[in-house]
């Protein structure tokens, strides 16, 4: 329990905790490096000078004669430095996308930061159009000619036929870590952990000595606390399998819209195909197709549509979208994660990256192997189980441990109750 309170108040605070870093040295060797997993590679670009940059998890490293390190100008941190894309402007300029920023490659090859205001918004992918520049944000698009320095913040419109729904895995995931009421709500998550933590804390004094003056502390918290902290535990408990399955197939209206932005942390992907003249757009929801970026985005593939349409679009896990790239014969190539993390055509026959098991196309340097992670993914790691049991802990951790809080919760109260009423009589 004091695992899952102190991982969560870290994980509802990403980027005040984004500067943070664990080396994998000392954790579990399915972390570490191996072969471009883990999203160490997610994708490739040829520099100008004929060399080719690697770029995802770690960073962006140069191979010519030998890898090396190509992230001069990016801030530090693991989190900072998490390359999404790398795209080429018409004369040339590379700009590589972070999870949190824009990058130009200036002079001396140094990376230089583009005006973005986004209010912090997390950044997913990067398209070039002609001389137009479009990153992908989780919520909007920012916008650029090739002569600009400044990226405009873009709302996409309304899609045709667009029915408000949410599905309730959503609504709880909110609820859960208290997002759907903004800072206030977060901060109270954080409180309830807080108060957990004091429970956990309290309660282990008094099992090992009951006579401890924390039975006092422990059992005025628990009682004035119990809807909330049995209400977090709940929560949690619905967000792995297998409560969660009922949750994912049905929806519901969201129990607060935000009418300015429909599109609010559903932006992945987007590509523009030169055959249909059209902008593809990929969401959380499914894919929808635009004529230009002002125009209202029609739906083609999701849950609750299927349109007649010129595209071959694949199916995709939940997960998304990990590769989407043009092959030299003209068709989109695309793969899905957590199955697959990275694709390069730079080194000869094109490959894809497991995102486990890596690749074997490309030698990678033993120095990369213990690159640092950052606090938060191990935060999520360690909220999620799959630190202690790997990607078995999906289908038993947060159940089991789920039921034993709301037990320990629920037959605390009931002690502190009865002996309440003892008391009285």
């Amino acid at each position: 329990m004091l695992m899952f309170c102190l991982s969560g108040i870290v994980l509802n605070h990403r980027n005040f905790f984004s500067g943070f870093d664990v080396s994998r040295g000392i954790l579990p060797s399915r972390y570490h490096f191996h072969n471009w997993n883990n999203g160490l590679l997610r994708g490739t670009m040829k520099a100008n000078d004929g060399s080719i940059l690697i770029y995802g998890a770690g960073g962006v490293w140069r191979v010519d004669d030998y890898i090396t390190d190509f992230n001069a100008g990016l801030p530090s941190g693991a989190d900072a430095r998490n390359i999404r894309t790398i795209v080429r402007m018409p004369q040339g300029q590379l700009i590589a996308v972070t999870n949190w920023g824009v990058y130009t490659l200036g002079p001396h090859e140094q990376w230089m930061p583009i005006n973005l205001f986004n209010d912090g918004e997390r950044l997913s992918d990067a398209v070039v159009r002609g001389d137009t520049l479009v990153v992908v944000g989780r919520s909007h698009l920012f916008v650029a000619m090739s002569q600009h320095t400044t990226l405009q913040k873009l709302t996409l419109q309304i899609p045709q036929d667009y029915e408000e729904h949410v599905t309730l895995f959503r609504t709880v995931w909110k609820l859960h870590s208290g997002e759907l009421f903004g800072t206030v709500g977060r901060l109270i998550a954080d409180a309830i952990a807080i108060v957990l933590i004091l429970l956990s804390v309290t309660g282990i004094l008094i099992f090992i000595k009951p006579s401890s003056c924390g039975l006092k502390w422990h059992n005025s918290i628990g009682k004035w606390t119990i809807v909330l902290t049995l209400f977090i535990v709940i929560t949690g408990w619905f967000l792995r399998p297998p409560l969660m399955i009922p949750l994912i197939t049905n929806k519901t209206s969201p129990l607060i819209s935000d009418k300015n932005n429909v599109w609010k942390d559903k932006l992945r992907m987007l590509r523009y195909d030169d055959f249909s003249c059209q902008w593809i757009l990929f969401t959380s929801e499914g894919f929808y197709t635009m004529n230009s970026l002002d125009s209202k985005p029609v739906c083609q593939q999701s849950k609750t549509c299927v349109h007649n349409s010129s595209f071959d679009f694949p199916k995709v896990s939940v997960m998304g979208l990990s590769v989407w790239e043009k092959g030299v014969d003209g068709n989109w190539i695309y793969g899905s994660a957590p199955y697959v993390s990275g694709y390069s055509s730079d080194f000869g026959e094109p490959f894809f990256v497991e995102y486990g098991q890596g690749t074997d196309a490309l030698s990678q340097p033993e120095k990369m192997e213990n690159l640092p992670m950052s606090l938060w993914n191990l935060c999520l790691e360690i909220h999620s189980g799959r630190l202690y049991f790997g990607d078995s802990a999906t289908y038993f951790f947060i159940f089991v441990s789920g039921l034993i809080a709301i037990l320990v919760l629920w037959s605390g109260w009931k002690i502190r109750m009865k002996k309440h009423d003892n008391i009285k009589r």
